[in-house]
Formats: C-alpha cells, structure tokens, sequence
C-alpha cells in the first residue's frame, strides 16, 4: 500500500457486495475527496465492484484485514454470500467444512501508512473476526490516528458476550478523537 491517497480515506472491511460503499457515495455530500478503500475476503464476491471501476477514488482489495500479511483460512457461508468467516467455530451462516485459502493484510500496517491523513473512517464487519482484529489494532495504537470507527459485534455467532463487547468499547473510547459506532449504523448499511 505505498500508492498515494487523499487526506481522508474511508476503509471498507468486510465489504461483502459493496453495499456500504453505495451508502457512504449516497450519503456522504464530500465522498469524491475521500480514498475509499475496500476488503472483501470472499472470492464469489470480487466481481461485485466491477461497478466501481469507473470511480478513480474507490479501490478493491479481494483480501481479508486481519493480524498479519499473508494467507488466512475463510470458511465460505453455504447459504449464500452472506456470513462467511475466518472463524471456523462461528454458529451462523452454515459454514463450509473445508476452507478456500486466501489472502490477508494487517490492517495496523495500512492505517500507520495513512496516519497523515486529515481523517480516517474505519468500517468493520467480519462476521467474528472483529474481537481478534480490534485487540491487535488496540495494541498497535493505531486508533491514534482514526477517527471514526464503525463497527458491528457477532457475539452470538462467536464464543463471546456484550462483557466482552463492552470491554473493547471502554479500551475503545479511550482514544479521545476516536467517535465509536456500534448499534446505530449512522445511515450505513452493513450486511
């Protein structure tokens, strides 16, 4: 990720078809001064934001955001392209027992490269994979530098409890320029 983006970035992670990215193009008045940069880990789903490639401002990433660079486990949902995950154990979604290989980035890396921009919006809805992927991005400080963080828990899918959802927002909130959605959605849509 050494390209050159603009001074506000939103990242897109779990873009699933790009419904989110059609909201925040609807919804947002100032979106063309935005990067807008998406992670959909499905494969099935890539062909989705062919529909964006007329737009210079929206790039697509066929990768998983998680902990590290390189190949992660995802366990496509069998009940179509909705729900599929890199957490084996999730209960929802009927998961495939065998998982496709694909790729992943550390999110920490990519925010600290964009830490300049004047704001940073983060979107994350990986269907449980957000309690791991939040501790490494609390123990990178990386929410120094985001702004807006919106995010959807799965801790009924996953082996977790609002303790543990409530726990990551009180770390969370402590970031004094860190705004922390969770159950509002803002006019978002994160299916």
């Amino acid at each position: 990720m050494k390209k050159q983006y603009k001074q506000k970035v939103f990242i897109d992670c779990g873009a699933n078809e790009g419904q989110t990215i059609d909201n925040f193009i609807s919804k947002w008045s100032d979106w063309r001064e935005y990067s807008i940069i998406s992670f959909e880990a499905d494969p099935r789903l890539a062909n989705s934001f062919q529909r964006f490639s007329h737009l210079e401002n929206v790039e697509f990433n066929s990768a998983a955001v998680w902990t590290y660079d390189g190949m992660l486990n995802f366990y496509q949902s069998q009940e179509g392209t909705v729900g599929s995950s890199a957490i084996k154990t999730k209960r929802t979604g009927r998961l495939s027992s065998t998982p496709t290989l694909v790729e992943c980035v550390d999110l920490a890396k990519i925010i600290l490269n964009l830490q300049g921009s004047d704001k940073i919006i983060l979107k994350i809805d990986i269907e449980g994979g957000e309690y791991e992927l939040l501790e490494h991005l609390l123990q990178t400080n990386v929410f120094n530098y985001v702004h807006e963080l919106y995010i959807e828990f799965h801790e009924g899918k996953v082996d977790k409890t609002h303790v543990d959802n409530n726990n990551l927002l009180t770390r969370l909130r402590a970031y004094p320029n860190l705004k922390v959605y969770h159950d509002t959605w803002h006019g978002f849509n994160f299916i």
